[in-house]
């Protein structure tokens, strides 16, 4: 069985019963045919979420409103890093050592 932790990083048992409680606790008294049967569920659950996820519309426009407004940050930033890798790699084959 494993133990909650006292102190550290929570183990996996903590970290569980934070946001499922009564399925930490039941998960070490369960058959293996119920944990296979439990984690075919969440499976399930997972796929339907992933599907119902990719036709929220919702979702999709608050992506696209998000894309747009990243240009302006990730165009430049973009631009910077090239232009910083290029002056990086003159320097070094002018053979000067660069930190």
């Amino acid at each position: 069985m494993a133990k909650r932790s006292k102190k550290g990083p929570k183990s996996l048992w903590d970290k569980v019963h934070a946001v499922d409680p009564d399925f930490a606790v039941s998960a070490n008294t369960m058959t293996e045919e119920q944990l296979r049967q439990a984690i075919i569920e969440m499976a399930n659950q997972d796929e339907l979420m992933q599907k119902a996820k990719k036709e929220d519309m919702d979702l999709i426009r608050a992506r696209e409103e998000l894309a747009e407004c990243n240009k302006t940050y990730s165009i430049p930033m973009s631009r910077n890093r090239l232009k910083k890798q290029l002056a990086l790699e003159t320097l070094q084959g002018r053979g000067k050592l660069v930190s």
